[in-house]
């Protein structure tokens, strides 16, 4: 199935459908919510899952004390080339506040 093709519903339009149709089932949609996943969130989860292992080595490396035993989790996991340098608490505060307010300091 092309990413092109108009009539892939939107996974937010499947959900809804699936919610919709679980009084009545239909085969065809059951197939196209699945191809649909499988070509768009699966991927997506994928990478995003990737890029939380390399930030866990990269945590691990620059965050954590030193430690001669090896996470199964990340191995083989190469950490970032940057070294993360991490503030005091109070500087922590401080730009997580000011960058809260750029971003309009508002909760919901």
């Amino acid at each position: 199935m092309s990413a092109e093709k108009q009539d892939v519903p939107t996974f937010e339009f499947v959900l809804k459908e699936m919610n919709e149709g679980l009084r009545k089932p239909d085969p065809n949609k059951d197939i196209t919510v699945s191809l649909t996943i499988r070509e768009t969130a699966v991927p997506k989860l994928q990478a995003w899952m990737q890029a939380d292992m390399i930030l866990l080595a990269t945590e691990q490396r620059d965050l954590m004390p030193p430690h001669d035993d090896e996470w199964v989790l990340i191995k083989g996991i190469s950490p970032m080339a940057e070294v993360i340098n991490p503030w005091h608490p109070e500087k922590a505060e401080r730009e997580f506040l000011k960058r809260w307010e750029e971003l309009g300091g508002v909760m919901g």
